[in-house]
């Protein structure tokens, strides 16, 4: 679809419901106001899963979704094609009425409306002509404050001696008022809640509904009611509450959407989502929850079955052999060499042809980039699982309790689904994956090197540890610490981390230092000192010297992937001038 916006979204709404209902896999991606708050929330290779967490939470909390792309697959046996469709939704938390709560605020980020602009982002659809959303827990919130509000039907208090000179008071006001035709209402002023109550309950008892009232900071409004307006008080509707409500279920908006998406129980794929489902939950779900696993279990909930092909593109055997670069600009030029040519991909014609051969490239618009996440999910699984030309993948094979019933091909494809289902890329990592229904991973390979001399390069830190454990990895913090990520986690040892120690000392004594001087730590010591450090405050990289390089065995600033896997790579990082891959 062309152009949705907050005035033809009901009109969207109903198409992408019917899309999402017929599809066999559905695509997301989001384009948001920014990525970090502080350079301390940025990705580490040693962040366990909790701390990872929650600096994605923090993200998630502070920026704003300003674009959501959905693309639907839904495969044609007439003509042995998927058909896809995808949908571009702008994204603005209007406020509403001042009731509501909802005059929510989010951060930006420069450098992510910069990078934004230079790829022909329309900021104007996003803050004219956004589509609103509310969470679950917002509306609730937003329903009791419309029923708080003061009930003008509500049964007759009785008025003792000391309100009586104000009661009134108030209504010679309103009467003299109405002698004057030429003002279309008149303030009475009301010190408390309970005045205002009174005011509001004297008008519709001695005017019979003839007349309004509304209440506006410590004043009652007083207007003329039309013959319309008092026909429907008298017949006991209160019409503000019913306004109020019909606006706040407008406002709901865009949460429509991701319901929809849920209740398919379909697979959900995105490209190194993470940070996107995150962002899903917290904008248009709920809040966050504060630990990991709490988030594991919600995402489960909401998504029962996700794919992200990041994952994929660097975990499969094959796939490596094809895939050199995971981003997803270069995984979508990668995929189209002639391996990959099945699955047929139609674009519905009722939709933005980005299946065209000739067709422009739209990266960082949200529904291209669906589009482009889904289908490169269909080729690589398409060839994984060995799919013959013409024929479907049956994705229903990943639903929890898939029953395979004496077809081999179809067990085979069932194991080649669940190797990737339900696990997220995580970025900058030397445990790359967030497995949602499986146990945290093992970081006991790690190390942290500390206080060494600015002198010491990649080179000098493998040596020490070398003849202790083997091939390792480097990813320097700053220019006096790092983390050393052992590739054989076997070999991390008392013995083996008391070897390199020693090895420290002496390379330290012997250039002038002190015993000790330099401190190596496991993984867990690691995690304990710093859960310690009530600071907090983390050093910055120090840069490189002009011309340095990064060496064999150093995970260089801008590589993409874990420590584990040193594959040179763009960066999901769309909002901070890289690309979100």
């Amino acid at each position: 679809m062309h152009s949705i916006t907050k005035k033809t979204f009901r009109e969207a709404l109903a198409k992408l419901r019917a899309a999402v209902t017929s599809a066999d896999v559905i695509a997301i991606d989001t384009e948001l106001s920014g990525l970090h708050r502080t350079a301390s929330e940025q990705a580490q290779p040693a962040d366990s899963p909790q701390t990872r967490f929650d600096k994605l939470r923090a993200s998630a909390q502070a920026f704003a979704v300003l674009q959501f792309g959905v693309a639907t697959f839904t495969w044609d046996a007439t003509i042995g094609k998927y058909i896809a469709r995808a949908f571009n939704f702008p994204i603005f938390p209007h406020q509403g009425k001042s009731v509501f709560g909802l005059n929510r605020r989010f951060l930006v980020e420069a450098g992510a409306i910069d990078f934004l602009a230079a790829n022909s982002f329309s900021f104007d659809d996003t803050f004219r002509n956004g589509i609103p959303y509310v969470r679950y827990d917002e509306e609730r919130d937003a329903r009791a404050r419309i029923a708080a509000l003061e009930d003008t039907t509500a049964s007759s208090i009785p008025i003792d001696d000391s309100n009586r000179e104000f009661v009134e008071t108030s209504m010679s006001q309103v009467d003299a008022w109405l002698k004057d035709t030429a003002s279309e209402s008149v303030s009475i002023a009301a010190e408390n809640a309970f005045k205002k109550r009174l005011i509001h309950q004297e008008i519709r008892i001695r005017h019979n509904h003839r007349l309004s009232t509304k209440s506006r900071g410590r004043d009652v409004v007083v207007a003329k009611n039309t013959e319309a307006e008092r026909e429907k008080a008298l017949s006991g509707q209160d019409d503000q509450k019913t306004k109020l409500v019909a606006e706040l279920e407008y406002l709901v908006g865009f949460r429509h959407v991701i319901e929809a998406i849920s209740k398919s129980n379909k697979p959900v794929v995105g490209h190194n989502m993470y940070l996107d489902l995150c962002q899903t939950i917290q904008t248009f779900c709920f809040e966050l929850p504060e630990t990991v696993d709490e988030f594991k279990s919600q995402c489960h909930t909401i998504f029962p079955v996700i794919f992200d092909t990041k994952l994929i593109a660097n975990s499969d055997p094959l796939m490596q052999k094809y895939v050199t670069n995971s981003a997803l600009q270069e995984l979508v030029s990668q995929l189209a060499q002639a391996s990959f040519v099945s699955p047929d991909i139609f674009m519905h014609p009722d939709f933005t042809n980005y299946a065209s051969a000739s067709g422009e490239e739209k990266f960082h618009e949200a529904a291209y980039d669906a589009y482009i996440t889904g289908a490169s999910f269909l080729k690589m699984m398409h060839r994984i699982a060995e799919i013959p030309p013409g024929q479907r993948l049956n994705l229903e094979l990943a639903a929890n309790g898939a029953v395979v019933e004496g077809d081999s091909s179809e067990a085979a494809i069932r194991a080649h689904l669940m190797r990737f289902a339900n696990k997220l890329n995580v970025m900058r990592s030397d445990e790359p994956v967030l497995n949602l229904i499986g146990a945290e991973v093992d970081r006991s390979h790690i190390l942290h090197v500390s206080n060494f001399p600015t002198t010491w390069k990649t080179h000098t830190i493998l040596a020490l540890c070398h003849t202790h454990v083997g091939h390792s990895f480097v990813r320097w913090i700053d220019a006096t610490s790092c983390y050393v990520a052992v590739s054989d986690r076997a070999r991390v040892t008392a013995e083996a981390v008391g070897g390199i120690r020693a090895a420290v000392d002496a390379r330290r004594v012997e250039e002038g230092g002190t015993l000790g001087e330099v401190r190596v730590l496991t993984h867990a010591e690691f995690l304990a000192l710093e859960s310690g450090n009530s600071s907090g405050t983390k050093r910055a990289r120090t840069p490189r010297a002009a011309g340095e390089t990064a060496e064999d065995g150093e995970i260089d600033e801008e590589d993409d992937d874990a420590v584990a896997a040193p594959v040179h790579d763009a960066k999901r990082a769309r909002l901070a001038q890289e690309e979100v891959s």
